[in-house]
């Protein structure tokens, strides 16, 4: 089973985490935790990053204004 407060894995029928101490009296064995929330959350914020280094240049070259986004 997986530590529902780290992730840790470890063994069934042990009574606190290892690595952080959460006990697990009552805990059902559950899965490993999803890592798609933080996967998804990272490539946005690298793709956010990219339009931004993309978009600076024209902004402060003065082709592109805040103002004026309809219009070039």
């Amino acid at each position: 089973m997986y530590c529902p407060k780290c992730g840790l894995e470890v063994r069934d029928g042990v009574e606190f985490c290892p690595r952080c101490g959460e006990a697990f009296a009552g805990v059902r064995a559950t899965k490993r935790p999803s890592f798609l929330v933080p996967v998804v959350l990272l490539a946005l914020g690298i793709a956010l990053i990219i339009l931004s280094l993309a978009l600076f240049p024209m902004m402060v070259g003065g082709n592109l204004s805040v103002f004026d986004i309809g219009t070039f």
